[in-house]
């Protein structure tokens, strides 16, 4: 068997490269490839952690005898919505229907599928379409999902246990998450000392949230930070809190405020490498943040890291975001670089989307935006079980309707014991 042709988003042209993770981008590419390579029938689609055994591939060809030529097929590892969710635009399973795959485990196309989803892009006017996600790309896995069922009137995936979450010794895997890595390991004190002494966390709070909020932030992920800094708009001894000068509070947006902690980070006389920007409604581990940011502690190129989200990035143009409640990390580079423009990155107004606004600069800036799957803007019971529980997830967002300090227990803590002997010499 010949190897497959494999494509790089990264190697592809710049416009396509930037949308290319909304996956409605990348069909023409597919659409090029198939026309000029008539004996290819399916496109296979990865992450850069997925793992393919070509070996078992083949074995599923000959096993399911699909017709790529003449039948749509939609290929992965079906999630489904058990309730409405934020993420998917409050839809759920019951109301729409639609099974979407792990894109982490990969997505495989039909040759038919290509070509009819390309014809009908071309055909109609994709701002009429509801279907299309033409302003926010928040969940590209679900949303080209609805897009090609069509209210059922189109392609429904198809799960395959063969394209598994995590390696099988009982299945043949076709697909399956490369195994979770990191740059650090626990017993590594040292290394783990040094990264967090390295790397400035700050919270954006304000006085009404002082005693709820802060008080979960303090019994649980808090107190193992050794530089960490409460951004409030009053300064309140018992937290304590810090309220930089000229900043406003804003019920929403927070622009302003964020932009004068990044200045404020660039002003700090120990120089971190790296900036950590989080909510005081984000929930998350100190020691599997602390694994990630060994990844990119010595990185000397400007990048912006957490989970990313769009706008109007299907259609080919708009800005990706990185979205602020899962956090957002920032190297000292990327910083440096988005107050360096000419308009120094300043908010239209201090309750501008900070999120959005910072994706705007870094665009502007040709400052790399990098996607984690372990940092999420959104509570537990707004994924999937089946997939959280492949991702090791690093942090979560918002206290409503649940239990902060259960999330906290039941995901994050037996990691950060582990760093209780690290944190008495901290």
């Amino acid at each position: 068997m010949d190897p497959p042709k494999v494509i790089l988003t990264t190697e592809v042209e710049a416009s396509i490269a930037y949308s290319a993770w909304t996956i409605f981008p990348l069909l023409e590419i597919m659409k090029i490839q198939l026309e000029a390579e008539l004996a290819v029938e399916w496109v296979a689609l990865l992450n850069e952690n997925t793992d393919i055994d070509l070996k078992n591939l083949n074995e599923a060809v000959e096993k399911y005898r699909f017709n790529p030529s003449d039948e749509a097929v939609f290929l992965g590892r079906g999630l489904k919505d058990s309730e409405s969710t934020i993420v998917h635009h409050f839809d759920d399973f019951d109301r729409s229907g639609v099974v979407y795959p792990d894109l982490e485990s990969g997505i495989f196309l039909s040759r038919k599928l290509v070509l009819d989803l390309w014809g009908k892009i071309q055909q109609e006017e994709i701002s009429d379409n509801k279907l299309f996600p033409k302003d926010f790309n928040i969940d590209p896995a679900y949303e080209f999902a609805k897009f090609v069922y069509d209210n059922g009137n189109g392609v429904a995936l198809k799960h395959l246990d063969e394209i598994c979450a995590k390696k099988s010794s009982s299945i043949n895997c076709i697909t399956f998450l490369r195994q979770d890595y990191s740059c650090a390991k626990f017993s590594q004190k040292e290394k783990m000392k040094t990264i967090l002494e390295d790397t400035f966390v700050a919270v954006k709070t304000c006085s009404k949230f002082h005693q709820s909020r802060m008080r979960v932030v303090k019994s649980t992920w808090g107190p193992l930070l050794p530089n960490v800094e409460y951004f409030s708009d009053v300064s309140d001894e018992e937290v304590p809190t810090t309220h930089l000068e000229y900043t406003i509070n804003t019920e929403s947006g927070h622009c302003n405020k964020t932009l004068a902690i990044l200045h404020h980070f660039l002003e700090l006389e120990s120089k971190p490498s790296l900036l950590v920007l989080v909510d005081d409604d984000t929930v998350f581990s100190v020691a599997r943040l602390t694994q990630l940011l060994a990844c990119y502690q010595e990185e000397e190129d400007p990048f912006i890291l957490g989970q990313r989200y769009g706008y109007m990035v299907a259609t080919g143009g708009g800005y990706s975001y990185i979205t602020g409640g899962g956090g957002i990390i920032f190297s000292r580079a990327a910083v440096e670089k988005l107050l360096s423009l000419a308009s120094s990155c300043s908010c239209p107004k201090p309750d501008t989307p900070d999120d959005m606004h910072l994706g705007r600069c870094a665009r502007q800036a040709a400052v790399p935006l990098l996607h984690s799957g372990r940092m999420f803007q959104a509570r537990p019971p707004d994924y999937p079980s089946a997939m959280l529980s492949y991702r090791r997830p690093v942090s979560f967002h918002k206290h409503w309707e649940i239990d902060p300090l259960k999330v906290y227990q039941d995901y994050f803590l037996p990691s950060d014991q582990r760093l209780a002997g690290l944190k008495e010499e901290l």
